[in-house]
């Protein structure tokens, strides 16, 4: 930049040097001399004309008249150098100087004609010419007085321009010279600092050789033509080559194993005729080198490009893994190991579910029909011991089963809405006896008279059975003290567990909620268990989305707390809904007598749980044929039209998923009737297959009359003649709507949907917006758990799953899929708010 401004600068010296030069040159042809003469001498010609004509005057007539002429002559030609020559158009430009010329021209104009004429006329015309001359003598001398003025001013600002211009050039050559030192301190710098580079790239380059000669990865530069060009001592140790033996050789031929090649080649001559590059800056790849002995192994390799004085360069930096390889091969094979123990494991979740649970359902059931029959005091009193302890062994089955169930991802939750007092209240009462058999006393603190929250209940309510039953069994004359408290302004609850039992030591305190783990030291080994309660309700805790914790101190007891969502929107008033108990067994006893008696077929392979099953379907006036085993079954089916099959999984021959898929194919008259299943497969995913199978429901054994009675009545209840399904209902479950009304009363269930859809309304322009990036991928992964809880509630069935995929797909982050769901959504809200404000 200095060096282009000393260019402009040195420019502009020259440009006015170069006029400086005109101008004194201007100066030395003494231009205004000359003019100033002539100016003069037209002064001087116009006296010498009245002196030639006053002297023809006097003379003789034929005398004086040429002189006079030729000084008119003379006297013209003056004037018309003035009025023509280019040296006098500034003055003519003079308003004073052009009016004396214009003077003076007329004088020569009118007597021109006198001068050219013959003598005679010509002296007749002397007095006239010479009272003329007289007149114009003033404009003369003020002509010539005005032409000395104005070309001396002329000249005056001749000199000042060519004074400004010099000092112009001084200024100039002045900044000039400074510029020129300035720019000589830059260059200077300029080379200091090019030597310190200098330094620093030697310096920089003796670190590198340093780098590359201690490295522990392999370095290879390789030329253009696939030539090596350095070889570091890693890349020796790596593959038994000497520096100095591969040098200039061919790179493939040294460590490219011979499968792989024809892949380096094809990309070596690809690289060489278009410079496309598959594999050079792509990051570190897995791939196969070879040694000098010719051994493959596994390497990590990374290639990168730069430029060489000969053209472009490969570096490349290849790191030996064949340890990372063998470790994880050894971490795949523990891997595929731990998966088949866990397959094993369920295998044997099932096998014991169903060995177990078979023999259960006989003596439970037998125990059950029993308990009808006319007793004794004494018999009913062993009876009911039986009943207890048959009832504690399935719960210590259900116990093992129920933590294979929590730990996996399929475990459903049954949302409903209620009142956590009533639950509270209702464990309190159910636990009250146990209490008093310790003498302890039970309080509840509730946070008001109403609490709604929105979650599983029954699963709430058997975290609050254990809590709360745990605290009796370690507590003697004491207190337990339940508390229900809201936090978060209304967005969550605690619940609180307190006793002033034995309380727990600080080193169990992190052992606690392990499976298998009992801590009651105390008290004679009284309080039993298998000590899996707590390891199963810290699953119920997190499959509900919440938390819990324990503090507690040695001698003065323990306090247990749980957190969990509310679940709805805190605009939403506490409802005080009916007790869900008490309106199920009223719509089951609706339900029940409306039930006809139906004609059964079961299919039941173990004589015991037939008879018991045939008891308790008599009891409600059923028919029941019998079978032993599937095929029999099936020739039963495909021989009478039965109102209900009752199918058992596992039987000899052939099990009850494949009798039912024979029976659905063949031409008999019960190819169409529903299937309930009976099984002691009791693991989710065994009761999802069999679902997807084609059977209507799914009873788990042991299986009691309550249980077997309420299959039936949920089935009769769909396919009783004249039942109509609305067009709805794939959209919306109309009995749960029904339920939830009738729960909360038609005021309070409008103001709630009410209240969902304009929530609703609100989130799905920021759903159809939201950017999986960022915060905005949490905030929707959140909203559609909160908006498809709410719908579950609320029994829009449809939206409450297409929100679930949508949370599901804002998690994983898969655009394609969540982009088709938000769309998915918004369409079924469209579809589902319609259908929900008409049923308000």
């Amino acid at each position: 930049m200095l060096g282009a401004a000393g260019a402009v600068i040195l420019l502009t010296i020259l440009y006015f040097g170069y006029g400086v030069r005109a101008q004194l040159q201007s100066l030395a042809t003494a231009n205004s001399d000359n003019i100033q003469w002539n100016m003069s001498q037209a002064e001087v010609e116009h006296l010498a004309l009245l002196v030639a004509i006053k002297s023809a005057a006097a003379a003789k007539p034929e005398d004086g008249l040429d002189d006079v002429r030729k000084r008119f002559d003379v006297l013209y030609s003056r004037i018309a150098t003035l009025e023509a020559g280019a040296l006098y158009a500034d003055l003519r430009a003079a308003p004073e100087a052009a009016a004396n010329l214009s003077r003076i021209r007329g004088f020569l104009d009118r007597n021109v004609g006198f001068i050219d004429a013959d003598d005679e006329t010509l002296r007749a015309s002397l007095p006239a010419i010479t009272a003329d001359a007289q007149e114009i003598r003033l404009a003369i001398r003020d002509l010539a007085l005005q032409a000395i003025g104005h070309f001396s001013s002329q000249k005056d600002q001749s000199r000042a321009d060519i004074s400004r211009t010099l000092l112009s050039i001084a200024v100039l050559s002045t900044f000039l010279f400074v510029l020129l030192c300035l720019l000589v301190l830059a260059l200077n710098r300029l080379n200091r600092i090019n030597q310190q580079r200098a330094h620093q790239t030697e310096l920089d380059s003796s670190r590198l050789s340093a780098i590359v000669g201690t490295s522990l990865d392999a370095i290879m530069v390789v030329s253009g033509d696939g030539h090596v060009i350095d070889f570091n001592g890693a890349a020796e140790e790596i593959s038994g080559y000497r520096r100095d033996e591969v040098i200039g050789q061919d790179m493939a031929e040294l460590i490219i194993p011979d499968h792989l090649r024809p892949a380096h080649d094809a990309g070596m001559a690809r690289y060489q005729s278009d410079g496309s590059k598959k594999v050079v800056g792509k990051g570190r790849i897995r791939i196969e080198a070879k040694r000098r002995s010719g051994e493959v192994f596994p390497v990590e390799l990374s290639i990168q490009t730069a430029r060489g004085e000969d053209g472009e360069i490969f570096v490349s930096y290849i790191r030996d893994i064949s340890s990372e390889v063998d470790a994880e091969n050894e971490l795949r094979m523990a891997r595929d190991s731990a998966i088949a123990g866990e397959t094993s494991k369920a295998r044997l979740l099932a096998v014991m579910s169903h060995e177990m649970r078979t023999p259960l359902n006989g003596l439970l059931g037998t125990m059950e029909l029993l308990s009808a029959t006319h007793l004794t005091e004494q018999q009913a009193k062993y009876l009911n011991i039986m009943g207890k302890s048959g009832r504690m062994l399935l719960s210590h089955v259900n116990d093992v089963l129920d933590i294979s169930r929590l730990e996996s991802d399929n475990a459903e939750l049954q949302n409903t809405v209620f009142d956590v007092n009533d639950v509270v209240r209702d464990v309190i009462e159910s636990l009250r006896a146990s209490a008093a058999a310790h003498s302890n006393e039970l309080c509840f603190d509730a946070t008001g008279a109403e609490f709604l929250v929105v979650t599983d209940q029954n699963r709430l309510r058997r975290v609050l059975l254990n809590l709360v039953g745990n605290a009796i069994k370690f507590t003697r004359n004491g207190e337990i003290r339940v508390e229900v408290d809201t936090l978060d302004d209304a967005g969550h609850f605690e619940i609180r567990v307190i006793d002033n039992g034995i309380g727990i030591a600080d080193t169990d305190i992190d052992t606690i909620f392990e499976d298998f783990t009992t801590l009651d030291s105390t008290y004679g080994r009284k309080s039993e268990g298998t000590g899996l309660g707590l390891g199963i309700v810290q699953r119920i805790i997190k499959v509900l989305g919440g938390d819990i914790g324990v503090e507690s101190e040695p001698g003065e007891g323990s306090l247990f707390w749980i957190r969990l969502p509310v679940g709805l929107s805190h605009e939403v008033p506490p409802q005080a809904p009916q007790s869900s108990a008490t309106h199920s067994e009223a719509k089951a006893s609706e339900r029940t007598t409306a039930v006809r008696p139906l004609d059964i077929l079961l299919v039941e392979d173990n004589e015991i749980n037939r008879t018991i099953a045939c008891e308790f379907l008599a009891v409600d006036g059923h028919r029941v044929t019998q079978a032993n085993d599937g095929l029999e079954g099936i020739a039963l089916a495909n021989g009478h039209r039965f109102d209900l099959i009752l199918m058992d999984i596992s039987m000899p021959e052939i099990d009850g998923i494949e009798a039912m898929q024979r029976i659905r194919n063949g031409d008999g008259p019960s190819k169409d009737t529903p299937v309930i299943a009976l099984t002691a497969h009791a693991l989710d995913d065994d009761l999802l297959r069999f679902k997807q199978a084609g059977m209507r429901d799914v009873i788990s054994k042991p299986v009691s009359g309550a249980t077997l009675r309420e299959a039936v009545i949920r089935l009769a209840s769909q396919d009783k003649p004249g039942h109509v399904t609305r067009a709805s209902e794939d959209l919306i479950d109309l009995e749960a709507i029904d339920e939830l009304r009738q729960q909360i009363g038609p005021r309070k269930f409008r103001d709630i949907v009410h209240k969902f859809c304009t929530h609703m309304d609100e989130e799905t322009p920021r759903i159809m917006t939201a950017d999986l990036s960022g915060e905005d991928r949490d905030r929707l992964a959140r909203t559609a758990h909160k908006l498809s809880g709410s719908a579950g509630v609320l029994g829009a069935s449809h939206l409450n799953l297409s929100l679930q995929r949508l949370e599901q797909t804002a998690r994983a982050g898969e655009t394609e899929r969540h982009l088709a769901q938000v769309q998915d959504v918004k369409i079924v809200w469209q579809r589902t708010r319609t259908l929900l404000l008409d049923e308000i």
